[in-house]
């Protein structure tokens, strides 16, 4: 997993309409196995890069990842339906959501 330009893309809301904060970051990590200190969200995310490869767990890193997203599509959609005047907004997150999630799934 060539994992820079994955990395890039989940810190950046403007391209994934995903805040993966600092906190999602450690529990992710704390789900595979590695205990994360609570520093800069782009430190954290290469030091749980570098275990997962070196641990041949890409695919665990993945479903995690997916679930997160998943989970924020789902508030997405809700709003949607909550805020039908919003509704063309929330319709370019979700389409941002699902680009993310493909560019996840590429690089499992």
């Amino acid at each position: 997993m060539h994992s820079s330009n994955l990395e890039i893309s989940l810190l950046s809301i403007t391209i994934s309409a995903n805040y993966l904060s600092t906190y999602d970051i450690v529990q992710i990590g704390k789900t595979l196995g590695i205990q994360l200190p609570y520093k800069k969200r782009s430190l954290i995310l290469k030091e749980l890069f570098i275990y997962v490869k070196k641990n041949t767990i890409q695919k665990e890193l993945i479903n995690e990842l997916l679930k997160l997203i998943e989970k924020k599509e789902k508030k997405y959609q809700q709003l949607r339906q909550n805020y039908k005047n919003s509704s063309f907004i929330i319709l370019g997150w979700l389409k941002k959501l699902n680009s993310i999630k493909r560019l996840i799934q590429y690089y499992g």
